[in-house]
């Protein structure tokens, strides 16, 4: 059984190995411990998605007022390709909106990584614009996709 939920500072202190296994698996830059770790007590939202009590995701959010920012989402690589991304984007989406009057969700992604912007497309995301050179990659930097949904 697939669930998702919102995770307290204890719990992503606790799992935190296990994101960082998560993201070193299938980021092409994965963020660094610390940067996990400055979301404990500072008012982020991390959601956390287990398979059977295993965590096989997480979507980290950062808002102001009404508007949420999905700064990360990643999904264990034997877990993907079943609509997990998908689940855990709209339902941690879902929760945003009713537990802090979420109106707006913004986000960006690397040009290159299509099958996150085909997710987020799918899930009514429209492209605002491009940040030139914005990511850094093996041989030099690659564009950013701005993204933006609202919601009435």
């Amino acid at each position: 059984m697939t669930t998702i939920k919102l995770l307290h500072d204890a719990e992503l202190s606790e799992l935190l190995p296990a994101m960082m296994k998560i993201e070193n698996e299938v980021q092409v830059h994965p963020w660094t411990e610390s940067m996990f770790g400055d979301c404990v007590g500072a008012g982020y939202r991390v959601f956390g998605m287990f398979e059977n009590d295993v965590l096989i995701g997480y979507a980290v959010y950062d808002y102001v007022l009404d508007e949420a920012t999905l700064e990360n989402i990643s999904v264990a690589g034997a877990a993907q390709g079943r609509g997990n991304g998908r689940t855990l984007l709209q339902d941690s989406m879902n929760a945003l909106m009713n537990e802090l009057n979420i109106t707006r969700f913004l986000l960006e992604v690397r040009v290159s990584n299509l099958k996150a912007i085909n997710l987020y497309k799918s899930a009514g995301f429209k492209q605002d614009t491009i940040r030139k050179n914005y990511y850094p990659v093996a041989n030099g930097r690659e564009d950013g996709v701005l993204m933006s949904i609202s919601i009435e």
